[in-house]
């Protein structure tokens, strides 16, 4: 019965454990993945506005000298 009850103890204790520390570890993972992911986008997207806009800006300028 003893050994039962510490076994049964034993195993929820590392599995919750174990489980805790995987999540962790994946959402880690997966929240830098996402942020990398994120940044690059925004920043690719925020480039080619700029520089557009910069181009049309140029543009009319030199069509006013």
């Amino acid at each position: 019965m003893t050994l039962k009850v510490l076994n049964t103890v034993t195993l929820k204790v590392f599995n919750t454990m174990t489980l805790k520390v995987l999540n962790t570890v994946t959402l880690k993972v997966f929240n830098t993945m996402t942020l990398k992911v994120l940044n690059t986008m925004t920043l690719r997207v925020l480039n080619t506005i700029t520089l557009k806009v910069f181009n049309i800006k140029a543009l009319q300028v030199l069509h006013c000298l």
